[in-house]
């Protein structure tokens, strides 16, 4: 059975994201700090209305758009069924403070990331009492609103602020909603008991309610029942519709090559995605000097904007903005390129792999980073040749006896009639990393020889990581980095050093098999080498379409094997690049694989264009 080792980012823009398979962070500077301790209460009172606003940015993904545990993740079986927030006992045995620690802290052996690093800690325990209060219905909420109203308002006042016969209401964080109901059945104190007074279903309710009372922005939506009558909740403070902004949005098509021509009679395409009223398509043309405008554009804050041109047979598109970000007028460049043939454009900057066994087989999983040095798209030596399936870029040769398996599945990757040659189907961008992911496995041996050709010249860095209770690596030119425990049950040891390989040069290393006991003593962390190169394996399962830094082709010639493939639709994309951007802004993602990685998306977003 392959393995990828992966944590998962639960980000998703309302409500879509990605999964995040890393082949390990920097390992070797300094280590991790202990977990976050966790406050007994907030010092700010959170935000229900903002927790919500944060679980659909950056949880759905995982825990679904209602927080029953079903989200995209979990659908398509990449990780398990999560936590289902709805069910009317979640809360029972839990308290507010238990779940607000998960949050800070994460917990990696079930692949839930930690947020101390990219959310406040007002936003933490927002997004904590949200989650708390998913499982009470809204009746129930204003059933209780009632009852504390003629029960409880007298002594703790009518917003739970307390009196001078009354504790104020705002906390019970280390609390589960079994000992709020506890304490009303019971009393405490100079509390009277409710259990002759109040039903269970009224104390139940009591509590769901006392919960709202300890958030800031806590309203039902349900009208409020009062002896009989019905009265609409009242409106939350500062609430109501995000007022209309009207804006021109502008911008030129430049052209990225030295000496390309923007064409005459372009159009450039204005693409609204996701608002109110659905998506809105626009188009304007490009004037002689290389502009367009659109003028009095209304945005809503939830469109995502984006424009697109034409151009080679491709879709080359701008920045994606969100709606919630234009105050304004809107610039919007937009970079286009002319095409190459010449594989000597190209440079490998470096290779990582990851090494894994069962004692049957060797499991090799490598990340290697392309980059493009002129100032053209590389299509590829036969891709002057129409059809989609005719398309070649870049090509890597295995090991001897390896077998691929083509962990993308979506058709990207074309294998060679012998076995031996991987090869991409992508263009090449400029000044853009183009990541390939290779992964294949080996019979298993004690000693296991593993070759490499160099296809490109070579100037970077090779890392090896192997499992350190099972395998050891041997080679002249690697040298051990160290050791690190990606999970609770996995540690690996690095090995690598920098490289200057020419084309035809072999890279070589043996993988030897070692026992447990041995393995548990190489570990070396004291290496002055360069730390470990972080790299990530992200997407939509982990399939891979690349483009180009905010301006990315996705040839036409492919568009057949794209379609071909399941496929996440245009509004997921979208969600999945917001989800990409923050968490880079959190500084969970590595700047290379940040820039590959979105513009994959964005690739696929243009091709989604391009078919509207």
């Amino acid at each position: 059975m392959i393995v990828l080792l992966s944590v998962v980012a639960c980000s998703g823009l309302a409500g879509d994201p990605e999964i995040v398979a890393t082949i390990p962070p920097q390992a070797f500077a300094e280590q991790p700090e202990s977990a976050v301790a966790v406050a007994d209460a907030p010092a700010i009172s959170p935000s229900i209305a903002l927790g919500e606003q944060i679980y659909a940015e950056n949880c759905t993904a995982c825990h679904g758009e209602t927080g029953d545990g079903d989200g995209q993740l979990v659908q398509t079986g990449e990780i398990e069924m999560t936590a289902d927030f709805t069910a009317p006992e979640a809360n029972d045995n839990v308290t507010p403070a238990d779940w607000y620690d998960v949050i800070t802290n994460g917990r990696l052996e079930v692949l839930m990331p930690p947020w101390s690093g990219s959310l406040s800690d007002m936003e933490r325990w927002s997004v904590t009492m949200y989650l708390y209060t998913l499982s009470y219905p809204a009746e129930q909420i204003a059933f209780g609103e009632n009852i504390f109203a003629r029960e409880c308002a007298e002594c703790h006042g009518e917003n739970g602020q307390g009196t001078a016969d009354g504790v104020a209401l705002a906390g019970f964080h280390n609390s589960s909603d079994n000992a709020l109901f506890t304490q009303i059945t019971n009393g405490n104190g100079e509390m009277p008991a409710f259990a002759d007074t109040l039903s269970a279903e009224e104390r139940a309710a009591v509590v769901t309610h006392v919960r709202t009372l300890t958030e800031a922005s806590a309203v039902t939506d349900e009208p409020v029942v009062d002896n009989g009558t019905l009265t609409e909740a009242p409106a939350a403070q500062g609430q109501g519709p995000a007022p209309l902004i009207t804006g021109n949005i502008s911008g030129s098509i430049v052209h990225g090559t030295a000496d390309g021509i923007v064409p005459d009679n372009m159009v450039a395409k204005l693409h609204l995605m996701g608002g109110e009223f659905g998506d809105v398509t626009l188009d304007g043309e490009v004037a002689a000097d290389g502009t367009y405008q659109f003028e009095q554009i209304p945005i809503d804050p939830n469109h995502t904007i984006v424009v697109a041109v034409e151009y080679n047979d491709g879709t080359y598109v701008s920045e994606f903005v969100s709606g919630t970000n234009v105050t304004g007028d809107l610039d919007l460049p937009v970079t286009i390129y002319d095409l190459t043939y010449d594989p000597g454009v190209l440079r490998v900057a470096s290779l990582i792999s990851q090494i894994f066994t069962d004692q049957q087989t060797l499991q090799v999983f490598e990340i290697i980073e392309v980059w493009n040095d002129s100032d053209r798209i590389y299509m590829g030596t036969d891709a002057s040749d129409d059809g989609p399936t005719s398309a070649q870029t870049v090509s890597f040769t295995l090991p001897d006896n390896a077998e691929f398996i083509d962990i993308t599945g979506d058709g990207r990757y074309t294998i060679s009639d012998d076995g031996r040659v991987v090869t991409d189907s992508l263009p090449v961008l400029p000044g853009e990393p183009h990541v390939v992911h290779l992964a294949y496995v080996l019979p298993y041996q004690e000693r296991t020889n593993i070759a490499q050709t160099i296809e490109y010249p070579f100037e970077g860095r090779i890392e090896v990581h192997a499992d350190t209770h099972s395998l050891a690596i041997e080679s002249d030119l690697l040298a051990p980095i160290g050791s690190y425990q990606p999970s609770a049950t996995t540690s690996l040891t690095a090995y690598g050093a920098a490289a200057n390989l020419a084309v035809g040069d072999a890279f070589t290393y043996d993988v030897v098999g070692i026992a447990s006991q041995v393995a548990a003593t190489a570990t070396d962390t004291g290496s002055s080498d360069e730390s470990i190169i972080p790299y990530v394996l992200l997407g939509f399962g982990i399939s891979m379409v690349v483009g180009s830094g905010g301006f990315l082709v996705f040839d036409n010639r492919r568009r057949k094997q794209a379609e071909a493939a399941a496929a996440p639709t245009q509004d997921e994309l979208i969600k999945m690049i917001a989800a990409l951007d923050l968490a880079y802004q959190a500084g969970e993602v590595d700047e290379v694989a940040y820039l590959a990685k979105r513009e994959e998306l964005k690739a696929q977003v243009s091709t989604l264009i391009k078919q509207q």
